[in-house]
């Protein structure tokens, strides 16, 4: 079992290093209205993804607007109870700034198996770049089997993160852990 979940794993990472050559337009920057974050979302996770216009329309409508900023980018994690997540991706904040960031974590739950998605994160209560690098815990609930749609919220004192994930994997189970942002890419996931 432990080496299926080692394969596993390497496939699905070998998966977020490679560039799809069907990549989206340049983002729209400074123009956050839902519209045009719903579109953003589905050219970066794909239009066809179950619901994913459903999943961003409900993030939106339960924070009470657009968000401050999203990320588009990639992530792998892997789980047998105890779990990580890297990620990395551009940020894009209303101003038109926008930079490289990356994230990881861990998490603690009945979870086991391993994903690659495409990452979607909503951010809101950030205004800048520094005020997302910290953790920010939540609780996920997610199931990949072949291919799967996920979202969770992640908060911390006044910033709260929502990725949407669309992915690929064999993973099912539930977790508690946290998302941690940073300017620079790390092994270490605490």
């Amino acid at each position: 079992m432990k080496s299926l979940i080692s394969l596993l794993f390497t496939l699905v990472l070998a998966s977020c290093i490679t560039q799809d050559a069907n990549q989206p337009s340049q983002p729209i920057i400074g123009q956050h209205e839902p519209e045009t974050v719903l579109q953003q979302a589905e050219a970066w996770v794909g239009q066809g993804a179950m619901n994913t216009a459903d999943v961003i329309n409900r993030v939106i409508s339960d924070q009470g607007g657009p968000p401050d900023a999203y990320i588009m980018g990639e992530e792998a994690s892997v789980s047998l109870g105890a779990g990580v997540r890297y990620g990395k991706g551009n940020i894009y904040f209303r101003d038109g700034t926008s930079q490289l960031i990356y994230w990881r974590g861990a998490s603690l739950g009945v979870d086991i198996g391993a994903n690659a998605s495409r990452t979607f994160i909503l951010i809101y209560g950030a205004d800048r770049v520094e005020d997302l690098y910290t953790r920010l815990g939540g609780v996920e609930g997610s199931v990949y089997i072949i291919g799967g749609l996920s979202v969770t919220y992640h908060q911390g004192e006044s910033v709260v993160v929502a990725p949407v994930r669309v992915g690929v994997g064999l993973r099912a189970g539930i977790n508690i852990g946290y998302i941690h942002f940073s300017p620079d890419s790390s092994i270490n996931p605490f």
